[in-house]
This record gives C-alpha cells, sequence and structure tokens, in this order.
C-alpha cells in the first residue's frame, strides 16, 4: 500500500452476530498503516466507530457487541506497507 493512501474493505454482519474482530498482520519490517472502522458509512480520521493508530506491527480491533449491518475498514497508510487483514464474525449461541 503506498504511502499517504486510502484501502477500504466491506464486510456485512449479520442479525445474530455478537462481534465482529479485524486483525491485522504487517508483513514488511517498516511501514506504518492505521485502521479505522465504521458502521454504514466508509470511515474517515474523525468519523469512526472504532480504530487503531498504534504502530504495532500486529493488532486486532474487537467491535462487541456489532449490530447488524455493512461495516467498513479503512487503512491509511503513513508510510509504504504489506500487510494482511482478516474480519471475523463472532455468531452468537443459542
Amino acid at each position: 500500500m503506498n504511502t499517504f493512501t486510502w484501502r477500504y474493505y466491506s464486510i456485512v454482519v449479520p442479525a445474530g452476530a455478537s462481534a465482529l474482530n479485524i486483525t491485522v498482520h504487517q508483513t514488511n519490517a517498516w511501514g506504518d498503516v492505521d485502521t479505522y472502522v465504521s458502521r454504514g458509512t466508509l470511515p474517515t480520521f474523525t468519523d469512526y466507530l472504532a480504530r487503531d493508530i498504534t504502530t504495532n506491527k500486529n493488532y486486532e480491533i474487537a467491535i462487541s457487541p456489532a449490530p447488524p449491518g455493512t461495516y467498513y475498514i479503512g487503512q491509511y497508510a503513513y508510510f509504504h506497507v504489506e500487510y494482511t487483514i482478516q474480519a471475523d464474525i463472532i455468531g452468537t449461541c443459542r
């Protein structure tokens, strides 16, 4: 991901889900990517539900409870970065 750019992903959380977990693993030795999450609209620097703006190479954002809807994950690269991202929907036991 190039420096000073946004990349967006979306995931639909269905009714009955209890949480949304987003895991980011930076795969190169340098770089910095910040992750912002929102529901219903694209996140920005100032409008988000949750975020991680640390310089950690690996981190998780947990949203619980996670009401049903479309969640948008925005990632902003402060320096060129390579990473993997995973989003897991956690269900409710009945």
